[in-house]
């Protein structure tokens, strides 16, 4: 007994969790859901998403002209020879310095001494012993000035063959003809031009969505309506099977039956396969598995009724929404700024400069083997000649290319405006067209109303009955198409106004 008792607990459970699973399976979705999940799971979109994004980092990086410009520089270089401060003949001249100091006093130092004793401003005696003392100094004097002339050479060689140089330089910009402010307009302009494309792949999407969806809930009617199409015919087949075996009906009269009955069948076979595909489809364009189940809202109502929504913008709120004409507009901005650009290129620029330089050797302190440094600040000034001419051409290309989206922009608001006409025209024939299906409902209900008891007292035969089925089927079907194309007229007029 207890064993029953587990067994019938885990059933029960098993139950509970399958109907769990199959409920949480089962989506049901608005439109709205439907446009959402479309634009977030579509691959075009991300890709302009990314683009956006992009554009939003090149103008981030753009901004980032306006401020300085800091460098960093590192140099080595090995020489096989050294700089020199002075030539050859100057090098043998310090270098012999004493010995041609001590020639010219070997010559002109007895001569010197015999004037001085001849004049007598010195005995004999002491020009002898001045003559003698020089004799002795003028060889240690003349070693010693060599000395010093070869030490003086040293102290010019500048030992450049390892030559270190390190330089940290500033330029901040300061005026560049508006090339700077132009570049940073073009950008900001990109990034708007992004995501108005964005908006316009979005709005296409949708179109497609609201297409998809519709036609979901369209077939979701007839299916409906062709098993109620088929109930009848069922129902009348039995009836004239009863009324053959009674004799009042022939045989021709069962296989004319059988054959609609056949018929209705096909058809709602149809319907039912063309349902399958069409969720598919608007589970592929929701980024969904095609084989999810999903249910639709508006499937489920009995009757799609028309909400009486009728979107209105004037032609100038169209103009200024709609995508197409924001993308032209966005393009028309971007050749002006190509315009200043161009013009900029034969402006002066000027700019404020400042850095600081290290060498070792120290080129300012004797060429010493330790580093030795200088700052500088200073202000830049460029004036192109050559640009004046050659970028004449490129402003008359921009301005054309303007001119061009200007044209196109006139165009398509031409154009724009005759569409939006058109779909209002449109919405107001869908919604006459939906009041005359009401008005062929009532007569096709009253007329298979009758034509139904007409049969059931032997007035009418099975034929016309068939014909009075037949009339309520194309009306019903009449009408849900006619219910359908008022929701896309309205989808359609709104995304023509931008809406």
């Amino acid at each position: 007994m207890v064993k029953k008792h587990t067994v019938c607990v885990w059933l029960l459970l098993s139950i509970l969790l399958t109907v769990s699973q199959m409920l949480h399976a089962q989506q049901t979705l608005t439109l709205e859901d439907c446009r959402t999940r479309a634009i977030e799971g579509n691959k075009q979109i991300q890709i302009k998403l990314a683009e956006q994004k992009l554009a939003k980092e090149t103008r981030q990086s753009t901004r980032m002209l306006y401020l300085p410009k800091l460098n960093l520089q590192g140099a080595y270089l090995r020489t096989n020879e050294e700089l020199s401060l002075l030539n050859d003949d100057q090098k043998a001249m310090f270098g012999n310095m004493g010995t041609s100091l001590s020639g010219t006093l070997q010559q002109n130092v007895p001569n010197l001494i015999t004037s001085l004793a001849q004049q007598g401003i010195i005995t004999p005696a002491q020009a002898q012993g001045l003559a003698q003392m020089a004799g002795q100094s003028l060889p240690q004097l003349q070693q010693s000035l060599n000395q010093l002339g070869e030490e003086v050479v040293d102290a010019f060689r500048t030992d450049s063959r390892n030559l270190m140089v390190g330089s940290v330089n500033l330029t901040q910009p300061l005026y560049t003809g508006g090339k700077i402010s132009a570049a940073n307009k073009m950008a900001d302009l990109n990034e708007e031009l992004s995501a108005t494309q964005i908006e316009l792949t979005e709005d296409e999407l949708v179109k497609k969505t609201d297409e998809a969806y519709w036609l979901v809930v369209s077939l979701r009617h007839k299916e409906r309506l062709a098993t109620s199409y088929r109930d009848l015919l069922q129902h009348l087949d039995e009836d004239v099977q009863k009324m053959i075996r009674e004799g009042v009906a022939t045989k021709a009269d069962g296989l004319s039956v059988s054959v609609k009955l056949n018929e209705a069948e096909m058809t709602l076979t149809q319907v039912e396969n063309g349902l399958v595909l069409s969720r598919m489809a608007l589970c592929q364009l929701c980024g969904m598995p095609v084989d999810s189940q999903i249910t639709l809202v508006d499937e489920q109502k009995e009757d799609l009724e028309d909400s009486g929504e009728t979107p209105v913008a004037s032609i100038e709120q169209v103009w200024e929404n709609r995508p197409e004409l924001k993308i032209l507009r966005t393009a028309r901005q971007i050749t002006d700024q190509k315009v200043r650009m161009a013009k900029a290129d034969y402006i002066p620029t000027l700019a404020l400069t400042a850095g600081y330089t290290l060498t070792n050797p120290n080129l300012l302190n004797g060429f010493q083997k330790r580093f030795g440094g200088i700052w500088h600040v200073g202000a830049l000034l460029s004036m192109p000649l050559s640009n004046i001419w050659e970028n004449r051409p490129k402003v008359a290309a921009a301005r054309t290319q303007g001119n061009i989206y200007d044209l196109k922009r006139e165009d398509a608001e031409s154009l724009i405006g005759l569409q939006v006409r058109q779909n209002e025209f449109r919405l107001s024939e869908s919604r006459k067209k939906l009041k005359m299906t009401e008005k062929n409902i009532a007569s096709a209900d009253e007329n298979l109303r009758s034509a139904n008891l007409g049969f059931s007292e032997g007035v009418f035969t099975a034929t016309t009955v068939m014909e009075a089925q037949t009339a309520w089927l194309k009306a019903k079907s009449q009408q849900i198409d006619a219910q359908i194309d008022v929701r896309l007229a309205i989808s359609e007029l709104s995304k023509s106004m931008g809406l």
